[in-house]
């Protein structure tokens, strides 16, 4: 069976196995350029103008669409092998790299976050996170000549790569494995010196090895720097973690926990581009995002957040309120933030706390299912975040005393339905019954969800046509 492995983290490699292994010896330069813009999205078409940016950084030279085709044969000549389909097709949108993204470093380590984020707070979750960060060699696409990459894609692995390692941190200082991560810690700070981040880390290991004069030594260190090449102080959570260890309190070592509880993406989103653009206007104010059960208010959020995350340097919160009173929701949310160590028994105390501990900070906010505006008004918690509301009603209550935005979501028009469809039934299905899908898709109202649901059940039952699937759910 041939079976490809390529690692972009670090030095270029790809390692292709069919009866024995062998190293792809692939030279550098333009090539190495090309075939990373494909595997940035294996199974997905990439235009010619793309393929250009990455190798010429917009200023393509005369004959680029000749040259990238002989760039394609001679990746051809490379890695296909006889009797197999190329690893490269071609189509009119583009050309599109057939290989697993599971095999390639880059996305495996996107997938493995994305388990760790869903196993927050378990004992699987360092394990992800270790599984993810040793895939690392070495600095991103560090021998592949691409200044389109470097500056686009590189810098965003990069921070993702530091944000893993932050958290993978965190659940050793939380299993008690302070002493452990000092020197590792230490490098961190040296390579990273502008990442408070880690400094708070350091002085939070420190202070838990017993070593708290080396805790305030590492700050009055972390305050040089930031003058020197900011001209600024530390910031505010740093200069709390300072007070409590000079206080040398019970909790000088437990400062607010800083929260990723946005749920996954939907797989395959479509459409949507207007309502995405009026989330990412700068606002002060709630935003309800109202429409029907299935319309995908709940998507839209999750994947707006999701692309935004470094808007909010505190972190996300995300509760779905089906089912919770007020004041149940407001121990989730303090439990997120790690507040509730002295947790008030009522509503409006509880409203306080949340508020307090928010100050100073920037969060995204989903309030996800919500039935009123009573029971949403205490959870709001000012300041410069930003809170995003779902529900079936367009809360009238939030305008008025909150200042809320309506952003009303419709069911997706007829071409968007369709071509969610065929992107879940997948493109045989999508060739072979064209026609079909249509009906089936217009059937589903344009709702997500249920065309969600109309997709899984095809695919259980693929002797049945979507065409007669479309009549049985008519005839209903």
């Amino acid at each position: 069976m041939l079976l490809f492995r390529v690692r972009l983290l670090g030095t270029f490699e790809i390692e292709r196995t069919d009866e024995s292994v062998e190293i792809i010896a692939m030279p550098a330069g333009r090539l190495r350029a090309l075939f990373s813009a494909l595997a940035l999205r294996p199974g997905r078409p990439v235009s010619m103008t793309e393929i250009a940016d990455r190798l010429w950084d917009d200023e393509p030279p005369p004959g680029a669409r000749t040259t990238i085709r002989g760039y394609i044969k001679r990746l051809r000549r490379l890695l296909d092998v006889p009797a197999e389909p190329s690893v490269i097709s071609s189509g009119q949108h583009g050309y599109r790299l057939e290989m697993d993204p599971e095999h390639i470093d880059l996305h495996r380590f996107r997938a493995l976050l994305t388990r760790a984020a869903a196993a927050t707070g378990t004992d699987d979750e360092p394990a992800l996170l270790r599984e993810a960060l040793a895939l690392w060699r070495g600095p991103a696409f560090c021998d592949v000549s691409s200044a389109s990459l470097h500056r686009e894609v590189v810098p965003a692995l990069h921070e993702q790569y530091h944000e893993a390692v932050h958290r993978r941190i965190e659940c050793d200082l939380a299993a008690g494995a302070a002493a452990d991560v000092i020197a590792e810690l230490r490098h961190l700070v040296s390579e990273n010196p502008l990442r408070e981040g880690f400094w708070a880390q350091l002085m939070r290991a420190l202070h838990d090895a017993g070593r708290p004069a080396e805790a305030l030594a590492a700050y009055e260190r972390c305050r040089t720097v930031l003058a020197e090449n900011l001209g600024a102080d530390p910031g505010a959570r740093l200069r709390e973690l300072h007070r409590r260890i000079l206080a040398d309190g019970p909790e000088a070592a437990v400062p607010l926990v800083r929260p990723h509880q946005l749920p996954p993406e939907v797989p395959r989103f479509v459409g949507r581009e207007r309502e995405l653009s009026r989330l990412d206007e700068e606002r002060s104010a709630p935003v309800v995002i109202s429409g029907p059960p299935g319309v995908g208010k709940t998507a839209l959020v999750t994947r707006w957040g999701r692309r935004h995350q470094d808007r909010f340097p505190d972190g996300e919160l995300y509760v779905d309120l089906t089912g919770l009173s007020t004041l149940e929701a407001l121990e989730i949310l303090l439990a997120g933030i790690g507040g509730t160590a002295r947790l008030p028994s009522g509503v409006n105390a509880r409203s306080a706390l949340f508020r307090t501990l928010l100050a100073g900070r920037r969060m995204l906010l989903v309030l996800d299912n919500a039935l009123s505006a009573e029971q949403v008004r205490p959870l709001l918690p000012g300041g410069a975040h930003v809170v995003l509301i779902t529900s079936v009603d367009t809360l009238p209550g939030l305008t008025t005393s909150a200042g809320a935005e309506r952003l009303e979501l419709a069911p997706l028009s007829a071409d968007e339905a369709s071509a969610l469809l065929g992107e879940l039934l997948g493109s045989r299905r999508r060739a072979v019954e064209s026609k079909g899908l249509i009906e089936l898709a217009g059937v589903c109202s344009g709702l997500p969800l249920t065309l969600r649901v109309a997709a899984e059940h095809a695919d259980r039952n693929p002797g049945l046509s979507l065409a007669e699937y479309a009549a049985v759910l008519r005839s209903e």
